[in-house]
């Protein structure tokens, strides 16, 4: 090996850097042909997979999208105006009710908006279909908001027994609506 360094002139030194560097070239060729073959299979099983969860996602999020501008809920923020507008729809004729709020956390960085919902004037007599028509609209017309509690009682009053009430009752309920916060709260113990 010495002798062939010893008589090393510019010939065989272009013949020996030409022999090293062909041999690094085809090294690098050959991982590049292997991960550009890799790619290529990924290309022609994973991508369709891939679109088909894309459109299926969008096609989700388009129908999202509606619900939500469907509920006239929106983000949230006005709970007490969303019962309202239930309260004086077609069917439902409720009237002017009294609002009292209440949130409970339930875990951390979601709460419980819990309206009471309570007639302004006590004495006012309601259909039994109008306070069912009501609590009704509360549900369908949001998935966030579910009707927690409902008390009906017969509007006449010193009914005797043997003696048949109208169809005539006085009410007092509550909606929950649950929620994410922005910033999380400790939950209640």
């Amino acid at each position: 090996m010495k002798a062939f360094f010893q008589k090393m002139n510019l010939a065989r030194a272009i013949i020996l850097f030409a022999v090293v560097g062909s041999i690094a070239l085809a090294v690098n060729g050959w991982s590049l042909h292997k991960r550009l073959a890799d790619l290529h299979d990924d290309l022609t099983i994973d991508a369709p997979k891939l679109v088909k969860d894309l459109m299926r996602l969008g096609h989700q999020h388009t129908q999202l999208q509606r619900t939500k501008s469907k509920e006239g809920l929106g983000a949230q923020a006005d709970f007490g105006t969303y019962i309202r507008t239930a309260a004086n729809k077609d069917g439902v004729e409720i009237g002017e009710i009294k609002l009292v709020e209440n949130t409970t956390p339930r875990t951390q960085g979601v709460i419980d908006k819990i309206q009471s919902i309570n007639p302004s004037d006590r004495e006012r007599k309601y259909e039994r279909y109008r306070i069912a028509n009501f609590l009704y609209s509360l549900e369908r017309d949001s998935h966030r908001v579910k009707v927690t509690h409902v008390k009906m009682n017969i509007a006449e009053k010193n009914l005797k027994n043997h003696e048949i009430p109208e169809d005539l009752w006085t009410f007092e309920a509550a909606a929950t609506s649950r929620e994410r916060t922005e910033t999380p709260e400790k939950p209640a113990k």
